[in-house]
């Protein structure tokens, strides 16, 4: 099993090395910020604010995902999503065969 502290430290690199967040910041956090006010506690303010919900969001991901898992280890259940997942397939393979082709 690797280590949680290399874990969190290519996760950390990772997240601060992205360009796409800081785009978004800077596109977001400025409607937000008052000019005459100090910046720095606003902006940690904001980036408090957006890390809190993100985590809570993520955590929440989290529980439906150990839920799902236990539900898809269940036999019998994932019979069916194969039989499901199967005749949608074999349905869309005959709706392929009923296709015309316009004449070039």
């Amino acid at each position: 099993m690797p280590n949680p502290l290399n874990l969190y430290r290519e996760a950390f690199l990772l997240a601060t090395t992205n360009p796409k967040p800081i785009l978004f910041f800077t596109a977001l956090f400025p409607q937000f910020i008052h000019a005459q006010a100090p910046l720095l506690p606003q902006f940690f303010a904001l980036t408090g604010i957006f890390m809190a919900l993100s985590f809570i969001t993520l955590i929440g991901y989290a529980a439906i995902g150990e839920r799902a898992r236990t539900l898809l280890l269940k036999p019998r259940f994932s019979k069916w999503i194969n039989r499901v997942a199967g005749a949608v397939f074999v349905s869309f393979g005959a709706a392929l065969l009923t296709l015309r082709r316009p004449a070039v």
